[in-house]
This record gives structure tokens, sequence and C-alpha cells, in this order.
């Protein structure tokens, strides 16, 4: 995989396409992504088996550019040729977050904790939602369980921090936020730790 992932961004930044540059890459088009396809279907065929790589693969790549419909469509195609393609329905639920269309993404998240219920990042970014919509209640819940399966998950600790705060809770917002600088070197959010003390 990490092979396919080499060569799909020396395609991606070796093409003449006109691109704004964000990251690496922000705009290629459709016939970058075919030749991508083109290149990889057979030997993503063999890893993925039936999953419907070339779609799962557009979809991927178009939401990593920031070209949420597209990636919609494409991960949709995918999920339906296979229902329970939970890697395709997370990708799906991350579109749909970054396009703003929360309530779908909920739907998708859920989703994906029903089929895989060890997937920690759809637990945090269920616990972000609620977050965002001021359910601290709800959001502690959800991340306090992706943080019983993956206490290693610096994200979901900062949210956690981020609550404590919110709920007047200095101590257990310092614990919470010591933890993700710690799993986290490179914390952005260790400057609230400042704030708190």
């Amino acid at each position: 995989l990490l092979a396919i992932a080499g060569v799909a961004l020396l395609l991606l930044t070796s093409s003449k396409t006109p691109a704004h540059t964000i990251g690496v890459v922000t705009y290629v088009d459709h016939a970058v992504l075919n030749k991508i396809e083109g290149a990889f279907k057979s030997h993503l065929q063999k890893i993925l088996g039936d999953q419907h790589p070339v779609a799962f693969l557009r979809g991927n790549l178009l939401g990593r550019i920031d070209r949420f419909r597209d990636a919609e469509k494409a991960l949709r195609r995918t999920l339906e040729l296979n229902p329970q393609f939970v890697a395709a329905r997370f990708k799906l639920a991350l579109a749909l977050l970054r396009s703003g269309r929360h309530d779908e993404a909920v739907i998708a998240l859920e989703r994906v904790v029903q089929d895989e219920p060890g997937d920690f990042r759809a637990w945090h970014n269920l616990a972000a939602i609620a977050y965002s919509r001021s359910d601290l209640d709800r959001a502690e819940e959800l991340e306090r369980k992706a943080l019983a399966i993956n206490p290693e998950y610096a994200a979901a600790w900062n949210t956690l921090g981020a609550i404590h705060i919110l709920r007047h809770r200095p101590d257990l917002a310092v614990d919470a936020l010591t933890t993700a600088t710690r799993i986290n070197p490179q914390n952005p959010q260790q400057r609230l730790i400042r704030k708190v003390v």
C-alpha cells in the first residue's frame, strides 16, 4: 500500500495539469485520477478483493483534495456495490463532515461503529460533532469510548480536555491535555494548558 501511495503521489505531483497548492496538491483533474486508477486497478483488486477498489481509491483521493461532492459520489458507489465496506463508509462520513453535513455524517458514523465497534476514530468523530453542538455529556461519553479502545489517541484527549475546561474542571483538563501532549509532543492544543493553570 505504501508503494501504491508513493507512485500515486508521484503521478499527482508530476501532472502537467494546472494546480493550486495546499500541502502537496489541491486540484487534480479526472484524467490524472484515471491514470492512477488504470495503473493500480489490478494490484488494488488483489489487495481489496471484492471491495471495489477503483471507486474507493477515487473517493479517497477526492476527499484528500477537498472535492467532497465528488468524493461522496465515488464512495456511495463503492457502498452500493459493497455495503459492508467499513473503510469506505468512514471516508464517506469524513467527506460529509468536512462539507458541513453533520446530520448525514452522524448517520454514517453510527453505521461504522455498529459494524466495527472498535473503530476509535469513528467514536472520536461522533464526539467531535456532539462537542460542536454543545452536547458535552454526549461528547464526553463518546470520547471515553474512543479512549477505551485506544488510550494513546491524542485527539480524543484534546477534546476531553476542552470539555473539562468548559465544565470548570481545571485539574482534569490539565491531565487530559498533558496526556495528549505526551502522546504527541507537537500537540497544537498544549497552549491551553497554560491558560488553565
